[in-house]
């Protein structure tokens, strides 16, 4: 234990100033990033990626809904408009090749939101803005969400699939979810 008489916690790496300042509540906080001299462990009761060489997963998720949104919509935009397949053409001086190539069009279209959370409510937020039909499903309908982002549930997937021009998927990846779109569901948009 260190003088301070809070456990000592070896980071592996430097991490978020939020991260580190909670942490720095409960522990004296210090990072062994190469190349740490052998006494930054002196002490030290816990180090963050020996959990990784035991089969513990770690990970921090923090408040990322609205930034994950809004990577949701660019990603969306630039997909939709082919951004990445113009941009290089654009490069290599391949005008004409991309003359015409304009994607599709995102405003109007109807956007279909795999499980309306904090990310999937944040989405159709930002979705209203090129005047797209939100649709939704999840394991249950959500009618306060509903009403706030304008999104109209869809029981099943196959029906929202059926309907939707674009989806987003804002499910966790579980074994339940895993191939929840295959080539059967493409086939449908």
């Amino acid at each position: 234990m260190s003088s301070s008489r809070k456990p000592v916690v070896v980071l592996s790496r430097e991490l978020p100033a939020m991260i580190t300042s909670a942490l720095a509540q409960i522990a004296e906080v210090r990072v062994a990033a190469p190349p740490a001299p052998d006494r930054v462990f002196e002490g030290a009761s816990v180090y963050l990626a020996a959990a990784s060489t035991r089969g513990i997963a770690v990970s921090n998720t923090p408040v990322v809904a609205e930034d994950t949104a809004d990577l949701t919509l660019a990603l969306l935009l630039a997909t939709c408009r082919r951004l990445s397949y113009c941009e290089s053409r654009l490069r290599d001086g391949q005008w004409a090749a991309v003359a015409c190539e304009l994607g599709i069009r995102v405003h109007g279209k109807t956007l279909g939101i795999v499980r309306l959370g904090a990310i999937g409510e944040a989405v159709p937020r930002r979705a209203a803005a090129f005047g797209m039909r939100l649709l939704y499903r999840g394991p249950r309908r959500k009618r306060e969400a509903e009403e706030a982002v304008g999104a109209s549930f869809r029981a099943g997937l196959a029906e929202l699939l059926a309907e939707a021009d674009i989806v987003s998927l804002n499910c966790p990846l579980t074994e339940d979810n895993r191939h929840l779109i295959d080539a059967v569901a493409l086939a449908q948009i």
